[in-house]
């Protein structure tokens, strides 16, 4: 995910910005591993080798999706917390109420 400005110039950290980019990156290996999965199950070869194969590969996909699903869920969450703290800042500063 590209960084992104959105309201009152609020931008999502690195933090954010990493993770979305760590999830995409985990969809990307997941999705390599499903196409060389599907290419051996097209060969139809049924040796201990194909077999062992099939189950890193299957393995290996699991990883990568639960990875992406939780990158995903902690960038969406960091991007709420740095919004919300963003919007008290503004509102203090707005308010008058700041500390600083």
């Amino acid at each position: 995910m590209e960084e992104q400005t959105g309201f009152n110039g609020f931008t999502p950290s690195d933090y954010a910005n990493g993770l979305y980019e760590d999830a995409k990156v985990n969809v990307q290996r997941r999705d390599r591993l499903q196409r060389r999965l599907d290419k051996l199950t097209r060969e139809q070869r049924q040796d201990l080798k194909h077999q062992m194969k099939q189950r890193i590969f299957k393995a290996g996909i699991e990883y990568y999706e639960a990875m992406a699903k939780y990158c995903y869920y902690m960038a969406e969450n960091a991007t709420i917390i740095e919004f919300k703290i963003w919007t008290d800042f503004l509102l203090d500063d707005w308010t008058g109420d700041s500390d600083i």
